[in-house]
C-alpha cells in the first residue's frame, strides 16, 4: 500500500511502515522520527470507480514522540555493590500492543566486544544467572537489569535499545557507562 504526504508517494521504507491490525480489518501506520514541526499527516480512504472521499483522519504534527529514558541505581555493599538499570519508554504515542512489534534490548559493550545481556524480559543464557536478573513490565513500560556482586568484569557500556522485530532498525537508544576502581562503581551517560 503507497504512503502519500503532500500528494506524492514516499519512497522511504525506513521511516514508515503499514503493518496490518485487527486481523487485516486495519492498517496501522508507524512513522519513525517523528518530530514535532513535521507536516501534518492525513489518511484517506477512497471509492475507486467515483473516487469519492469515504473517509478522512489526520495526525497533527504536535504530537510528542515516544521517548526512551536510562537510569543507574547502585547499592554500596561491605564487599561488593548491587547495581540495577532502569530503561523506561514514555509518550503520548505509547500503545501496550507496541511489543508486538518492537523489543526492548539490553547489551553490554566492553573491550570491543558487544554482547546481549536481555531481550524483552529474558537474560541471554551466556550471563550468569545468578547474578543476571532482569525486570520487563510492559503495562508500565520499563526493564531493570540488576546485577549482583558487581566486578571489574561488569564494566562497560550498557545499551537499552528499543528495535524494530520487522526490519531489525534501531529506534530509541540509551547508553549508561558503568566503570569504578576498586570496590567503587560509577556511571555516567
Amino acid at each position: 500500500m503507497p504512503i502519500y504526504k503532500s500528494g506524492k508517494v514516499v519512497a522511504d521504507s525506513k521511516r514508515y511502515e503499514v503493518m496490518p491490525g485487527d486481523n487485516g480489518a486495519s492498517l496501522n501506520l508507524t512513522i519513525h522520527g517523528m518530530q514535532v514541526g513535521d507536516t501534518d499527516y492525513i489518511c484517506s480512504l477512497h471509492n475507486k470507480t467515483t473516487g469519492k472521499q469515504l473517509a478522512r483522519a489526520s495526525l497533527p504534527s504536535n504530537v510528542i514522540p515516544v521517548t526512551l529514558r536510562s537510569m543507574a541505581l547502585i547499592e554500596t555493599g561491605a564487599t561488593s555493590d548491587r547495581v540495577r538499570l532502569l530503561c523506561a519508554l514514555s509518550g503520548i504515542m505509547w500503545d501496550k500492543r507496541y511489543f508486538d512489534n518492537h523489543r526492548l534490548v539490553w547489551s553490554r559493550h566492553a573491550h570491543g566486544v558487544n554482547k546481549r545481556v536481555a531481550s524483552n524480559g529474558r537474560v541471554d543464557p551466556l550471563f550468569d544467572q545468578a547474578r543476571y536478573s532482569i525486570v520487563f513490565d510492559v503495562n508500565n513500560n520499563y526493564s531493570v537489569i540488576e546485577i549482583a556482586s558487581v566486578t571489574e568484569a561488569d564494566y562497560g557500556d550498557y545499551i537499552c535499545e528499543l528495535i524494530n522485530i520487522n526490519n531489525n532498525q534501531s529506534l530509541l537508544k540509551k547508553t549508561l557507562h558503568m566503570f569504578g576502581r576498586g570496590n567503587t562503581t560509577t556511571f555516567g551517560t
